[in-house]
């Protein structure tokens, strides 16, 4: 059976003026009926109450003087009142004393159990009312009267009603059916248009007005509002096709933009690319030579010559070194800029770091004649762990700054612990001059690439302007910090705050001898004893690296052998006996890597032991070290070459070769 609410809207008109004449006419019809039986029932009463007084009237004298017979006869006139069932009188002790009854009807009680009064039961109405003789009562009459006629009534009139409603409903639903039509058809005209709209989309359905009533008021408003959402769906289309074309535009430029940007990147990257490689055969061309005029400055200044000669050599080697930092310097700006620069960190003892830090300053402080100072607190850490090699570079920047542009008075170094947490603390470098000092509205361009606080082309100190451009890029890297406070006339003062890792808790129970003058400090001599049973091979194609490297190699006492290529180097392997070889990478006919790698197959293939192999090469770039020993090589040396670590190179290879020859058990 379908709920009141899935029933369509014209059947719910119709239904409910069903359902409203019903219960309209039905509760007036009953009305009128509870009126007439309440109404019939009151009447009845009244007779029957006037018929009871009347009769007790006329039997008061026959109660007086006990005549029944003359009571009974008072009694039978009640016959002719057709409602009258029966009567009786009764002494004022209950007796019965006279009585009527019709036939059929059962007699009155014997004695009265009714307390005065009406009583109706389900097919009489009884009244008891008293007999009064001068102002006493001296019995009761009672009188029961039929109530037949009454429930007739009640029938009579509900099947009136009944007759009535079933005229009546029809007729209504008839009634109803028709006016639901004038009601309804607009709002089902109405439900159409919006389903027609949900289904469809569209919003040109109109719907008909069919008169100005309310609803026809409600079908012009919703009409309106159709019109008014067609517009806006027409401007919407408009403006959406608008921006569908903007859109479209806009997609076509940041496409081309990508285009140009991802060209501009790859050619940005391709001469990043460029530059690097550039930079790294500079870098490598001009360390060549550098190797040649640097070795061989150092072979003559250990040889005996005149005062003169020896003036002439200084020269030589300070203006190859002051060359190749330089050189190094573009370098790491180079990798700071490529982004290939990493920290390496090292353990090292502090008060060794400062000590080999400082020795070359003093000598050039001692010449200038300045006061050249260094404090080491005593709270330091004695050793620490920290990437030792950019840190001395830093310090290094620094230092020869102070004393480059200082001409008279002093240069101090002060070194102390900021903050210990756990093993984490903060060391801090201050390195203060009296020197020419900074204008204030240049000391922060001092830190920027190519920059220097006199730019001028008159200026008296030279230099690149790389320095603290890489000082200060390297101090981020450390994750330090790094200030500076000058006056002009008045001198300098550099603070460098780095974080390292403490590994020896124990401070340094006194600060490190200062340093007054350089006069405690003489030269550094280069004490490495020769091994002569080593012999060494060197595969080198320029001819004063090969004269370079043979005189040193010579001077410590190393027996020598020189090839021009790679595959002479192989060749030499095989047929001989060699304890180091020292291969250069870039090569004729066969490079270094390609070399190594023949000589270690060539090892693998017929047993021997596997011979150290140190490269040596004027690349710096970062990785190429890496490269070298995935290579299949033991060591790497950078050119210049340095005497003492290429020695110190040597002999260490050469004892680990020997600790494995007696480690390693004896062949038969």
């Amino acid at each position: 059976m379908k709920r009141f609410a899935d029933i369509s809207i014209r059947h719910k008109v119709a239904l409910l003026i069903l359902i409203i004449t019903f219960v309209i006419f039905a509760a007036v019809s009953l009305g009128f009926t509870y009126f007439d039986v309440t109404n019939f029932r009151e009447q009845l009463a009244n007779e029957v109450r006037v018929a009871s007084d009347i009769t007790a009237a006329n039997t008061d004298a026959a109660l007086v003087s006990g005549n029944k017979a003359a009571a009974a006869e008072t009694l039978e006139t009640l016959s002719s009142l057709p409602f009258v069932l029966r009567a009786a009188v009764y002494a004022n002790d209950g007796e019965l004393f006279a009585e009527f009854s019709r036939p059929g009807v059962q007699k009155p009680p014997s004695r009265l159990s009714l307390i005065p009064g009406t009583h109706v039961d389900e097919n009489s109405l009884g009244i008891a009312s008293p007999i009064i003789s001068n102002e006493t009562q001296i019995g009761v009459i009672y009188l029961e009267a039929s109530t037949h006629e009454l429930y007739q009534r009640i029938w009579f009139r509900l099947r009136l009603v009944a007759l009535m409603l079933a005229i009546a409903l029809p007729l209504s639903l008839i009634l109803g059916l028709r006016l639901q039509r004038v009601v309804t058809a607009p709002i089902l005209e109405l439900s159409h248009a919006t389903r027609k709209i949900s289904h469809d989309h569209t919003f040109s359905v109109r719907t008909k007005k069919i008169g100005d009533d309310e609803i026809g008021q409600l079908v012009d408003e919703f009409n309106n509002m159709l019109e008014q959402i067609a517009q806006r769906d027409a401007k919407l289309q408009l403006h959406r096709e608008e921006l569908e074309q903007v859109v479209l535009e806009r997609t076509r430029e940041l496409t081309e933009a990508n285009s140009e940007l991802r060209k501009a990147k790859e050619q940005a990257e391709k001469a990043s690319e460029i530059k690097s490689q550039f930079v790294a055969n500079i870098t490598h061309e001009l360390r060549t030579p550098l190797n040649g005029i640097l070795g061989m400055a150092t072979l003559a200044l250990e040889t005996e010559h005149s005062e003169e000669l020896d003036e002439y050599l200084k020269t030589i080697d300070n203006s190859s070194r002051t060359l190749l930092d330089l050189i190094n310097d573009v370098l790491d700006f180079s990798k700071i800029e490529a982004g290939k620069l990493e920290i390496n960190l090292t353990k090292f003892n502090l008060k060794d770091f400062v000590d080999k830090l400082v020795k070359p300053f003093a000598f050039q402080a001692d010449f200038k004649g300045l006061d050249f100072t260094v404090a080491v607190a005593d709270n330091t850490p004695r050793e620490v762990e920290a990437d030792i090699v950019r840190l001395r570079q830093v310090l290094t920047n620094l230092v020869g700054n102070a004393i480059k542009f200082t001409s008279k008075g002093e240069v101090k170094i002060e070194i102390s612990q900021l903050s210990l947490n756990n093993d984490r603390a903060w060391l801090k470098f201050v390195i203060s001059d009296s020197g020419i000092g900074i204008p204030k509205h240049r000391q922060d361009e001092i830190f920027d690439a190519f920059s220097q606080a006199d730019g001028s082309v008159t200026r008296r100190f030279g230099g690149t302007g790389l320095g603290l451009a890489i000082s200060l890029q390297l101090i981020d890297l450390m994750g330090g910090e790094i200030e500076v406070k000058s006056s002009p006339g008045e001198g300098s003062i550099f603070t460098c705050t780095v974080p390292v890792r403490v590994v020896d808790q124990h401070r340094l129970k006194q600060p490190a001898a200062s340093i007054a003058n350089g006069n405690s400090v003489s030269k550094a001599s280069v004490q490495i004893a020769g091994n002569g049973s080593l012999r060494v091979l060197v595969a080198e194609d320029n001819p004063i690296n090969q004269r370079v490297a043979v005189k040193l190699l010579q001077k410590a006492g190393f027996h020598t052998a020189v090839v021009s290529s790679g595959v002479d180097a192989l060749d030499a392997v095989k047929n001989e006996t060699f304890d180091i070889v020292l291969m250069d990478v870039q090569m004729p006919e066969m490079d270094g890597f390609q070399a190594t790698e023949e000589i270690r197959k060539f090892e693998g293939e017929s047993g021997r032991e596997p011979i150290p192999i140190i490269a040596v090469t004027a690349h710096a770039m970062k990785g190429y070290r890496e490269r070298c020993i995935t290579a299949g090589m033991n060591d790497y040396l950078s050119k210049p070459i340095d005497y003492k670590e290429l020695v110190a190179t040597i002999e260490k290879h050469a004892a680990n070769e020997a600790a494995k020859s007696r480690t390693s058990p004896q062949t038969a």
